[in-house]
């Protein structure tokens, strides 16, 4: 029969579709085969299955472990070359000291003894600890009193001997680590007796520089710092001023021959604090400048043992400018005191 339309003509026989067949999913036992397989039958396998998750896992892998090769090569380069430079370089450094000094050395900062020339010793870097003491002789000086016939701010003080304690830590690289602390104390002969004493404690970070036979040191940090003076104005009247603050300066070398040297230093410090009077007055915000200037020579020896002793002297002034006391308690009164005298100092070195 068929079966008329005005635009549609079909046959009425049936019409089956058919469709590609799905292959079954593979069981777990076909996949434990499938993974005892040789690596390249796997390979040249079709694609689907456990074959595709055992081939992405393998190719992890492959790629780690040439990551982890690529890293050590070149981690291994770096320490060599690192390692070859600074040999190279603590060499050097270590020639040009013996030729400086025409003489079997120990470079301090180093461990073991090496001879001239061929007879170089192993040796690698390490810090340098040292320990000083210096003894000041200083006598007090001052610009101006409240006037000449009523008040003594330094007439009539001796000499008297200060003490200077200084520990310092050098690293193998550029930085170094101080810690300083001075006092001085002197009484006149005046009546009543005035008096002027100073005590500071400086906490410093330090690095060197050299240049041909110049060694500079370069230093800055803080300081605190006491200082206690007295004056005679119709009765005897002590001021005592604490003040913290900041501290920097430099120190400089010139080795002239066989371990004598040349010295130069300057330093300059700021101490912020208040001054207070045994009236019970109060001076605020004092600001007092310390102005340090030194000249002198040192000698170094080195010892078989790489220990190194270095003797010195020469002569320091300081200059504290800016002490204010009460003046009859009405208005402040500034006035410029100074030490200055010879100084003999004796440092040890590891």
């Amino acid at each position: 029969m068929v079966v008329s339309c005005p635009h549609i003509v079909m046959d009425s026989r049936e019409f089956t579709p058919t469709f590609p067949k799905i292959p079954p999913r593979p069981t777990r036992s076909e996949c434990h085969d499938l993974r005892l397989r040789r690596v390249d039958e796997i390979l040249r396998g079709e694609p689907g299955g456990c074959a595709v998750g055992r081939m992405s896992e393998m190719t992890k892998e492959s790629k780690l472990k040439k990551l982890l090769q690529h890293v050590g090569v070149a981690v291994g380069l770096v320490c060599g070359v690192t390692a070859s430079a600074e040999q190279a370089v603590v060499t050097s450094l270590y020639e040009e000291a013996m030729i400086a000094d025409q003489e079997p050395v120990q470079l301090v900062g180093y461990e073991s003894v090496g001879a001239i020339g061929s007879q170089l010793q192993k040796f690698r870097p390490r810090g340098v600890f040292s320990v000083g003491a210096e003894l000041p002789l200083l006598s007090t000086y001052a610009n101006h009193g409240l006037n000449a016939s009523s008040s003594t701010w330094s007439d009539g003080y001796d000499t008297e001997a200060a003490l200077r304690v200084t520990a310092a830590y050098k690293t193998t690289g550029i930085m170094g680590f101080r810690f300083r602390f001075f006092d001085f104390d002197a009484t006149n002969n005046s009546t009543p007796p005035s008096s002027f004493g100073v005590q500071t404690y400086d906490l410093e970070a330090t690095t060197d520089l050299k240049l041909g036979e110049w060694k500079i040191q370069g230093f800055g940090g803080l300081r605190w710092g006491s200082i206690d003076f007295s004056k005679s104005r119709y009765g005897l009247e002590y001021n005592d001023f604490d003040g913290f603050g900041f501290t920097l300066g430099a120190d400089v070398r010139r080795h002239v021959a066989h371990g004598f040297s040349l010295v130069a230093g300057f330093r300059q410090s700021m101490l912020y604090g208040e001054t207070v009077n045994s009236n019970g007055n109060r001076l605020d915000n004092v600001v007092v400048p310390v102005t340090e200037l030194r000249l002198g020579a040192e000698y170094a020896h080195v010892f078989a043992g790489g220990n190194k002793l270095i003797a010195g002297v020469g002569y320091e002034h300081q200059q504290f400018s800016s002490l204010s006391g009460l003046a009859g308690s009405i208005d402040p009164e500034d006035v410029d005191l100074a030490l200055a005298g010879p100084v003999f100092s004796l440092t040890w070195q590891r």
